[in-house]
């Protein structure tokens, strides 16, 4: 029992805010974190880098192979909420009602709100949340059904269906690529051309992670539009018009034409490794935006274009991207 009691205290000691003074030249931020916080592995310390938990004043230190210089660095490692990764809310409403009818509502989703549950059980997703907003209001919703998703840590125009005869309808719609979905990214460097189609299957790789595959070789074909809105000394804001819907295709093929998307984690593993990160402003969130979508009612048929205006968080985030080139 004392020994329980023992390893609680220290779970309760470990997950909180800690304010560290590292003195290790040419250590490895993680394993310095892990020599100076009792209790946390080297793997958790790496955990808590890549989830972006470690800040020095106003910078995210994200980078696990960031190395101690001479002059000592004190750091904040926030625990609080256990190893999840900061997600960086607006300070708004999960989600805003940008049109709504008898049939379909488009929302604008907030930053950190899931799209749709994941797994058996999971709350606090768009559906469930429109739904209590509806019996807020006094109204019957039978029926809320998820027409397509974008990622937790993307913000914008998300599409639900009031009955299942107009969720069929659209579901079609984005299948056969009826319906046009544009976002907005800022981007880590910029692409060689001010407007450019990527046609690139995508698929899994050999170490099973989702990425370009050569064609007929199992990929799905996806095709991405873009155009250079404007350049900027450390960024460029882009517009995207998606003609195929893949999981993570903007991701992707930005990252794969040099241009990582600022606060992909997952796909600008490589910027990292060649060193293009050092210097450049960090993101705790996805600088993707879900910015208009066009389809054609379910009922009236009639062709409708509604757009979400990109929120703060974004706004303020092309200040720190510098000059106008």
């Amino acid at each position: 029992m004392q020994k329980q009691f023992v390893t609680k205290a220290l779970m309760t000691e470990l997950y909180s805010l800690h304010t560290i003074t590292l003195t290790a030249p040419d250590t490895r931020l993680p394993m310095a974190l892990s020599a100076a916080v009792e209790g946390l592995s080297g793997r958790k310390a790496r955990t808590a880098v890549t989830a972006g938990l470690v800040s020095s004043g106003e910078n995210v230190l994200d980078d696990p192979t960031f190395t101690l210089s001479e002059d000592p660095l004190t750091v904040q490692l926030d625990l609080r909420q256990g190893l999840k990764p900061k997600v960086q809310q607006e300070n708004t409403a999960p989600f805003t009602i940008l049109y709504e009818d008898d049939h379909i509502v488009i929302v604008n989703k907030a930053v950190g709100v899931l799209s749709a549950p994941k797994h058996a059980g999971d709350h606090g997703h768009i559906p469930e949340l429109v739904r209590a907003h509806y019996r807020k209001q006094g109204k019957k919703t039978a029926f809320i059904g998820s027409v397509h998703r974008i990622d937790q840590n993307t913000s914008g125009c998300l599409v639900l269906a009031l009955s299942k005869k107009a969720q069929s309808n659209l579901a079609t719609q984005f299948a056969i690529h009826g319906a046009n979905r544009r976002y907005r990214c800022l981007l880590i460097g910029q692409p060689k051309q001010n407007k450019d189609t990527i046609r690139a299957d995508l698929g899994h790789g050999p170490d099973g992670r989702r990425w370009i595959v050569k064609p007929n070789t199992g990929g799905k074909e996806a095709i991405t539009h873009f155009t250079v809105e404007q350049r900027y000394a450390n960024g460029s804001d882009v517009s995207i018009r998606l003609e195929t819907g893949r999981t993570h295709q903007i991701r992707i093929h930005m990252a794969a034409i040099g241009c990582p998307i600022y606060g992909d984690d997952l796909y600008s593993v490589r910027a990292k490794k060649d060193g293009k990160l050092a210097g450049l402003p960090t993101s705790t969130r996805l600088m993707l935006h879900a910015h208009r979508i066009d389809l054609d009612h379910p009922h009236t048929g009639k062709r409708i274009s509604i757009e979400a205006p990109v929120p703060e968080s974004y706004t303020d985030f092309i200040r720190r991207l510098g000059k106008i080139k």
